[in-house]
């Protein structure tokens, strides 16, 4: 399978894309299932995927095609901008 052509959307999408981005795209949602059985493609939830590249794709991004309306507050924000050391306590949808 030539997976430059699929890799494409991935990396107009920052390595991350929304099924609905794949299938815009003209591609079978199919192929993301076989993409996913080479292990060119993991499952972030259902409806999103992430590329395996060796780039590492950062949590911002993530979080951001993930949760488009997050907002990074108080000891995350803190420990975003390196602000201080000590990790928040835990991630609360």
């Amino acid at each position: 399978m030539d997976c430059e052509k699929y890799k494409k959307v991935f990396d107009e999408n920052n390595g991350i894309v929304k099924l609905s981005d794949f299938t815009d795209a003209g591609y079978h949602n199919t192929v993301i299932d076989r993409l996913i059985r080479e292990g060119k493609v993991i499952k972030l939830r259902a409806g999103f995927y992430e590329w395996q590249s060796e780039d590492v794709i950062s949590d911002a991004v993530i979080i951001n095609k993930l949760y488009p309306d997050a907002i990074i507050c108080m000891d995350s924000a803190l420990y975003f901008y390196d602000y201080t050391e000590r990790a928040p306590g835990a991630f609360v949808k």
